[in-house]
């Protein structure tokens, strides 16, 4: 399954400066290993303090325990998505 995950925090909240903090988002890459998901993109907009993921995991539960920790630095959205060329074809009769 793929999942999106988009983190955003204000200026006031912003960890950056914080190494304690950065560490939680450094320590993804080794939980998505422990927990068989695949870290397809992992971006950010730094000015925007928005962060986005794409992951591939067996199910939500390893999605949650590889960025879960990551929730207390500010909003997060986790959805799940598929690609566009598996989107069902329409049955369109015209």
């Amino acid at each position: 399954m793929l999942f999106h995950v988009e983190h955003q925090h204000s200026w006031d909240t912003c960890f950056g400066g914080d190494p304690e903090k950065r560490k939680l988002w450094e320590d993804v890459s080794d939980l998505a290993q422990n927990n068989e998901v695949t870290v397809r993109e992992f971006i950010v907009n730094p000015s925007e303090h928005n962060f986005f993921l794409v992951l591939e995991a067996p199910d939500y539960a390893s999605v949650e325990r590889t960025v879960g920790q990551t929730k207390t630095l500010g909003d997060m959205r986790i959805v799940p998505v598929i690609n566009w060329a598996d989107l069902p074809k329409p049955n369109n009769p015209n």
